[in-house]
């Protein structure tokens, strides 16, 4: 799976971690460390890149078997 997002400036480059900006951290924060969770419980991967003016998510997942 691969999303893309508008960008108006670099995401990576001002918050490589992608760590939630808004103020309350408590309930905010979780999208990015649950992607990458479940990517891993399925022996899969996420990448996250900036590519013409859009900041891209790509996720693949593989079937156990």
């Amino acid at each position: 799976m691969r999303v893309r997002n508008i960008l108006e400036t670099s995401v990576l480059d001002t918050n490589s971690g992608l760590a939630t900006q808004k103020k309350d951290k408590d309930v905010h924060g979780y999208g990015i460390r649950i992607i990458r969770k479940i990517a891993s419980q399925y022996n899969g991967y996420v990448q996250f890149t900036e590519e013409e003016g859009f900041f891209c998510a790509e996720v693949m997942l593989f079937r156990r078997t």
